[in-house]
């Protein structure tokens, strides 16, 4: 078994091909990308950190050998977690951001003119060194906003101790299979719900209806305990595990008519020149239910 499993990897490396092998998303199914530069391999104190260049896809992020994105398709993930819950929100001021230490999350939430502060709250300090290194095209400055306020924490932690409130919070985190795990539990959405305004909105990513029904199913089924009502929307991933994304966005208080299209479309003129995806046919149409999961998710309302 050893054996085999050495082959394979000097393969890989003769080959210039990387090989993730997600076993908790998926026991039978892999992604393959050819390597077009070499590789940044790091274990940081939390969490293995790799950064590759492929011909097709650009810079690659994968934590614990899970693809969090690629330079040719992190704004469709990015613009969905961010502007979905921001064009909703009727005047979002102060937001937090749990787990945006690689920098897009944010270049999208201060777009937004109503925007007066973002704070940034990342585990991995080692993640926001890496991704300012390799990956500050993406950032685009964000940082350097006046706006923005980076803390090196646990998000748990941090909701535990904070007196701040917020009108949006964005659960950007990676999947619930190491130092993320927290960030999944009934206690933690209690926790932001607690940090909510009275008309906050909490969002957060899902991930793959395909690879992990579960995690979708369990996460909505907390969040509709807890809130007011709480829904689900998706978006293409075409670089991850599954190439579907799903998000969970829950509201404190009533919905106020989340999908009221001239509302969003007003909003959506102001920093319509800055998107690359997002639009408000697409907000609209991202909370249509796939068929095959209208069963699944159903009996969860009901």
């Amino acid at each position: 078994m050893y054996l085999n499993k050495l082959i394979v990897l000097l393969l890989a490396l003769t080959s210039h091909f990387a090989f993730s092998s997600p076993k908790n998303l998926s026991e039978d199914w892999t992604q393959t990308f050819k390597i077009q530069d070499d590789i940044l391999n790091e274990q940081s104190a939390y969490q293995k950190i790799t950064i590759f260049k492929n011909r097709s896809l650009g810079k690659i992020l994968m934590i614990d050998n899970i693809v969090q994105y690629s330079e040719k398709d992190e704004f469709i993930y990015h613009e969905m977690i961010s502007h979905v819950p921001l064009m909703i929100h009727p005047n979002p001021k102060r937001i937090l951001i749990i787990g945006g230490g690689d920098g897009p999350c944010i270049r999208e939430a201060i777009k937004h003119p109503s925007i007066e502060e973002v704070i940034v709250i990342e585990l991995d300090g080692r993640v926001v060194d890496l991704c300012k290194q390799n990956f500050s095209n993406l950032a685009n400055g964000a940082f350097e906003d006046r706006r923005v306020h980076l803390l090196i924490d646990d998000g748990y932690n941090y909701l535990k101790k904070t007196n701040y409130t917020f009108d949006v919070i964005i659960v950007n985190s990676t999947d619930p299979l190491g130092p993320a795990r927290s960030l999944f539990h009934k206690h933690f959405f209690s926790l932001c719900k607690n940090a909510l305004t009275s008309e906050g909105i909490l969002v957060c990513q899902a991930g793959s209806p395909i690879t992990q029904l579960a995690v979708l199913k369990n996460s909505l089924k907390l969040k509709k305990e807890l809130f007011d009502s709480s829904f689900c929307y998706f978006a293409p991933a075409p670089s991850q595990l599954g190439g579907i994304k799903a998000f969970t966005i829950s509201f404190k208080s009533e919905t106020k008519n989340f999908l009221d299209h001239k509302r969003i479309q007003k909003r959506y003129k102001d920093i319509e020149g800055q998107l690359k995806y997002y639009n408000p046919k697409i907000h609209k149409n991202s909370f249509e239910t796939p068929k095959y999961l209208e069963q699944e998710l159903q009996a969860i309302s009901d």
